[in-house]
């Protein structure tokens, strides 16, 4: 957050820089080494949701042209080995990848919307943008002239009802669940359905 805030939240942080302003002062911990821990616990709870992967694979082997676009201080090449353990690295391969980290630009200031248009030189109006924020994902696309669907078919479950009371006012909740089955239930990344994160029982 402090990375972020020193960029007025403009611009994207990079995982490597969190760090740094983490580290400022002299803790004795190592930099890489926490890095590489942050890394890992992602890798073992973030899971392709079987549907909207599905859905993707679907498109890529139509022949459409397909980019997942994130605001995120994850690296690049961290997040393509964990798309390609969900769709498979062949449908990877045909699948464009538009993280904030890679680019420095923010969904959430529509510069990441401009920087697609540009990188893939095509009229704006031809690109249709599916996300679950009513600002970052749809707002923010259609300034850019991207037509924009909102994925609504997130709801909370009991747990996270519950969480959500036990909040600030004015909190927001970091996921949405969709349930998988009678005794297993996941909870979303905020930014996008493709992943979930396995609940522990």
């Amino acid at each position: 957050m402090h990375a972020r805030h020193r960029r007025n939240f403009e611009k994207e942080v990079t995982l490597d820089e969190i760090y740094d302003e983490v580290l400022k002062e002299d803790l004795g911990a190592n930099k890489a080494a926490l890095i590489q821990l942050e890394l890992e616990c992602e890798r073992d709870f973030i899971y392709g949701i079987p549907e909207t992967c599905e859905f993707l694979s679907r498109l890529v082997k139509a022949g459409k042209r397909v980019a997942i676009t994130s605001d995120s201080y994850l690296p690049e090449d961290f997040l393509r080995t964990i798309i390609a353990s969900a769709i498979g690295a062949e449908n990877l391969t045909r699948v464009a990848l538009y993280v904030s980290s890679s680019h420095g630009e923010l969904k959430a200031t529509g510069r990441l919307f401009a920087e697609i248009v540009r990188k893939e030189v095509i009229v704006p109006r031809k690109i249709l943008h599916i996300g679950d924020h009513p600002v970052y994902d749809i707002e923010k696309a259609i300034e850019q002239g991207i037509n924009a669907l909102r994925f609504e078919r997130s709801v909370l479950n009991r747990y996270e009802e519950h969480f959500a009371k036990c909040l600030p006012k004015g909190s927001t909740l970091a996921g949405y669940s969709k349930p998988l089955g009678s005794n297993n239930w996941a909870i979303l990344m905020p930014f996008h359905e493709w992943f979930g994160i396995r609940h522990v029982a």
